[in-house]
Order: structure tokens, then C-alpha cells, then sequence
């Protein structure tokens, strides 16, 4: 399966379709944080809570980085958020 097709089809798909964050929708780091995104528009883009929580798997399945596993299993409700924390605290 190609992952990163399925990820790059999300991403610009997302990105014509949801210029403005609706209600219920969260801001994504195309390229995350942890891995040296940042906030620019261009690296944004506005996902539905599964959507976003795809892309983290995704991002894991092409990637293997801990800091896309450690959200999609936070996100899906696998991780406790302590761990996420500790984890993440090094990138704020």
C-alpha cells in the first residue's frame, strides 16, 4: 500500500476543501513539529479529528518516527496523556 499517496491525496485534498477551520475540525502540521515544521500556513492544514488521527498513522507507516506513533495512539485513545507529554515537552 502506498502511504504516502494516501497522506499527500488527504493533505491537498484538505487543503483546497477547508480553507477555514470549521467547527469541530483541528489545525494538522503537515510536516509535525517534532520532526522540524512549523506554523506557517503553508505547513497547515485544517483535518476533521479522524482525519487528523489517520494522518499520524500514516505519517508513522512512511515514516516510523515515535512522534507520529505517540499521537495517533493519543488521539485514538491508546496512550495516556502523561506520556504524551513527557514525550512532547522537548519540542514546545
Amino acid at each position: 500500500m502506498n502511504y504516502e499517496k494516501i497522506y499527500e491525496n488527504l493533505v491537498n485534498d484538505r487543503k483546497i476543501r477547508n480553507k477555514e477551520k470549521l467547527k469541530g475540525m483541528e489545525t494538522h502540521h503537515i510536516l509535525p513539529k517534532h520532526a522540524g515544521g512549523d506554523d506557517s500556513e503553508e505547513n497547515l492544514v485544517n483535518l476533521t479529528y479522524r482525519e487528523h488521527t489517520l494522518a499520524h498513522r500514516l505519517l508513522y507507516k512512511i515514516h516510523g518516527r515515535d512522534g507520529d506513533y505517540l499521537a495517533y495512539r493519543l488521539m485514538s485513545g491508546l496512550c495516556e496523556d502523561r506520556l504524551f507529554e513527557l514525550f512532547y515537552r522537548d519540542w514546545e
